[in-house]
């Protein structure tokens, strides 16, 4: 009746405590020995199943802006809204550690009528006096919420988060667990490492001591000391901030001058604390007259600041994907393939102007197979497709909504090597975007079909490209009606003109000015005919581009300020960006993309955390080299085999010397141990090490 029952998880394999809400003893506890793993989403590997998923949705959705709906937008996509609810709630609230209180499951109860859906987080709840919303992070925060609320009131007002990302993986709302595909706490954290993966941006702080000049004290107590002149050579600006009321950002370092010296401020740097006038503590500062007081009454030989930076990531680009992945012919996401690897498919076979490719699987050609474009710049595209397409085309089932540019193609064994050279030849073809209208074309007598075909602007671009594709495999296409061929993607199939343009008059206005956004081609294969899901590969048109240049120049540049950057967003990005990378690398076994890896790391002197250190083992060990692995665990760690016995060694080797001419903000050595320090692996790690040395065949270690 009025009893809500609330899930608390200790953990992910911790205990699930049902409390009843509103008063009451608590009914009982039940051990929480399963946990769901997306094991239907698309996979591999562990690691896989959740984050490559995540990433996937997460990029569609960054490219679509979202798909809030109503409710106060927040910065990072997500969405709040506000709901009042009464007995009988009907949820059960899951907490997540560092993360917050999560609606685990929504049954039948106010909860349901007011929209609330799995995966919603707790924000706030209303006071039990008053109107005020009182922010709650745990779960036994929002239980004795609702049971001091409840027994004052019938109603109690809830403040709920939605991340749209999230909602799309786990959105499902009933009460039996044995039904839900995905396990909550996984997608949260998978969905978090997603959209860490792909941000463009970081803020980052650091500080920089100022000497106080001696000699001309007077310069310190009349004037402004910070307009560009000598001694600090630092011109500070005092700008309006819609949230913080006023900045003062780094307009001008002029080059003599004290502030200069240290090599670390650029223009747009902000000032946001500055050294007590007494002792060690930092005070915020968000204005030039309460910077220029501190510095005038500093008691001391110098000054230090704190300074703000947005240090900017590069965007993380798509990049053609690097192996098989098989998805259902109507599953959108599965087609969304993560990327950001800044190597290609190592290529065996090469082709020359307008000679034939040849190589395996690539001499011939199967209608088993095509190079295609699919329309998967929008869902909104993807679903005006395919709700007619699952009533019309018959094809619906088997392969997913694709126009194609060459059928037969070379056969799918062949898949990696054409990708390759699809993309040598393709270079110099940037994305664009082709414009679509409907047309009908008798195949026969009996069957009449309805098309989406380019427009007269577009057509000229589709015809282009597919000849660049036909002159690299010229045995591809070569049917007698091949020339009149007219790239098209198949609506339905039906047995009159009239039926035919019945369909066309009742989407007419569904597909005005419907446009597909061409980024990549696709290497469509069905294993066999008894096969419900499709093998593709992606082939990204354009220069691809280096993803991690940026990530690593802006982490090089703040180290040499000093800061420490362990636990900071741009070591966090940059690692697992590398995470992904590597194990993309391990998937096309190129072992010298991933030593190349490794050693930019170390040339950046970026300190590698134990997940990194885990997946390069794992893709060394696919690639066939568990000595490497072996190797690289002993110089990172400084964990070695000395007469059969595993010691720690002291010391780091595991980086090249810092520069000599590298200057820190605090005045510190620049010795590489002040910078980085030896991996601590976990269990994951001497786990997957005992895999590699038994692959090694080194039984003894």
């Amino acid at each position: 009746g009025g009893v809500a029952t609330v899930r608390g998880v200790l953990g992910m394999w911790g205990r699930s405590v049902a409390r009843p809400v509103g008063g009451g003893q608590r009914q009982g506890r039940s051990s929480l020995l399963r946990v769901s793993m997306i094991g239907n989403l698309g996979g591999g590997s562990d690691y896989e199943e959740a984050e490559d998923v995540a990433d996937r949705i997460f990029r569609k959705y960054k490219k679509e802006g979202g798909e809030n709906g109503e409710g106060e937008d927040t910065a990072d996509g997500k969405s709040c809204y506000e709901a009042m609810l009464y007995k009988p709630l009907g949820i059960t609230l899951i907490e997540v550690p560092k993360c917050g209180v999560y609606v685990q499951a929504v049954t039948e109860g106010s909860a349901r009528e007011a929209g609330v859906k799995r995966g919603d987080r707790i924000v706030a709840t209303s006071s039990t006096v008053g109107g005020q919303m009182w922010e709650k992070n745990s779960l036994d925060g929002v239980l004795a919420a609702v049971q001091s609320g409840t027994l004052l009131g019938k109603t109690m007002r809830f403040r709920f988060e939605r991340d749209d990302v999230l909602t799309s993986i786990v959105g499902f709302n009933d009460s039996d667990e044995e039904m839900s595909r995905v396990d909550l706490q996984r997608a949260i954290s998978s969905v978090e490492v997603a959209r860490l993966r792909v941000q463009n941006t970081a803020t980052e702080t650091f500080e920089l001591t100022l000497p106080i000049p001696g000699r001309d004290m007077r310069k310190l107590l009349q004037g402004d000391i910070f307009n560009g002149d000598m001694p600090y050579g630092l011109h500070l600006v005092q700008f309006p901030d819609d949230k913080q009321g006023t900045r003062v950002e780094v307009f001008e370092v002029q080059e003599g001058g004290t502030a200069a010296q240290s090599g670390l401020l650029r223009k747009g740097d902000r000032v946001i604390a500055a050294q007590s006038g007494i002792g060690d503590m930092m005070w915020p500062k968000r204005t030039l007259d309460g910077i220029s007081t501190a510095v005038r009454t500093r008691m001391g030989p110098s000054v230090r600041l704190k300074f703000e930076r947005t240090v900017d990531l590069g965007s993380w680009e798509e990049e053609g994907s690097l192996d098989f992945l098989e998805s259902g012919p109507e599953d959108m996401a599965g087609y969304f393939t993560t990327g950001g690897a800044a190597v290609g498919v190592a290529s065996r076979s090469r082709a020359a102007g307008g000679e034939s490719v040849t190589g395996a699987g690539l001499n011939s050609s199967t209608l088993a197979t095509s190079l295609s474009i699919l329309p998967s710049s929008s869902k909104r595209n993807w679903a005006a497709i395919q709700d007619v397409r699952k009533f019309h085309d018959r094809q619906a089932r088997l392969w997913p909504p694709h126009l194609s540019l060459l059928k037969p193609f070379v056969r799918a064994e062949g898949f990696l090597d054409a990708s390759q050279v699809l993309h040598d030849a393709l270079q110099e073809v940037d994305p664009f975007t082709v414009k679509m209208k409907l047309q009908t074309f008798e195949f026969h007598s009996r069957c009449v079909m309805v098309w989406l075909v380019p427009d007269d602007e577009s057509l000229p671009q589709i015809e282009a490209l597919q000849s660049m594709c036909r002159e690299v495999f010229p045995q591809c296409g070569a049917t007698p009606d091949f020339l009149d061929f007219v790239p098209h993607l198949t609506l339905g199939q039906f047995e009159t003109a009239k039926e035919a343009n019945t369909l066309m008059g009742l989407v007419k206005e569904r597909f005005e000015g419907f446009e597909i956004e061409v980024k990549h081609l696709y290497l469509l294969s069905r294993p066999d005919k008894g096969s419900q899901s499709v093998q593709q590969v992606r082939v990204m048109l354009g220069r691809k581009k280096k993803s991690l240049a940026q990530a690593f120049k802006e982490y090089s540049d703040l180290r040499r300020t000093g800061a420490d950057l362990t636990n900071t967003t741009t070591s966090s990005v940059l690692l697992e960006r590398c995470c992904f990378d590597v194990m993309t690398m391990g998937k096309s076994k190129d072992v010298d993309a991933i030593q190349t890896l490794v050693q930019e790391l170390q040339a950046g002197f970026v300190e590698i955390d134990p997940k990194f250190l885990n997946m390069l083992m794992v893709a060394l060990l696919n690639s066939g080299r568990p000595d490497l692995a072996v190797a690289h665990f002993q110089e990172l760690t400084n964990i070695r085999n000395e007469d059969g016995v595993w010691v720690l060694e002291e010391g780091s080797e595991a980086y090249p010397e810092w520069p000599a001419d590298a200057k820190r903000g605090d005045g510190r050595s620049n010795t590489p141990s002040s910078f980085v320090r030896p991996v601590e692996p976990n269990v994951q790690c001497f786990t997957t090490m005992m895999k590699v040395l038994g692959r090694a065949g080194r039984v003894e270690d």
